[in-house]
């Protein structure tokens, strides 16, 4: 419902009845029905191929664009760098800067 403008919000009124913070867990749950969840497109991509899972359709004429995920490359600060690490790292860095989407 729009108000002025604006989404009229409802305050949640129902019971929590767990809270789940694994991703896979999140996925399994939802593909037996059990709630809804919001997942990224590369995580629910396979289930909803294999129909599993359903999305929301975009809708026609909508202005609303695809929302861009900030991920970050991140390690343990006390790791002992080694070479295969500054590979592995290196090599991320470079398929993300040549994979970059940048929000405008």
């Amino acid at each position: 419902m729009a108000r002025g403008g604006r989404l009229a919000r409802k305050l949640f009124t129902g019971t929590v009845v767990c809270a789940v913070a694994n991703l896979y867990e999140m996925r399994a749950l939802a593909e037996q029905g059990i709630g809804i969840v919001v997942l990224p497109d590369y995580f629910a991509a396979e289930s909803v191929q294999r129909g599993t899972l359903d999305e929301l359709p975009r809708l026609r004429g909508s202005r609303a664009s695809v929302a861009v995920n900030r991920i970050v490359l991140a390690w343990r600060t006390n790791t002992i760098p080694t070479g295969a690490f500054h590979a592995v790292r290196d090599a991320l860095c470079d398929v993300a800067a040549s994979t970059a989407v940048h929000a405008t």
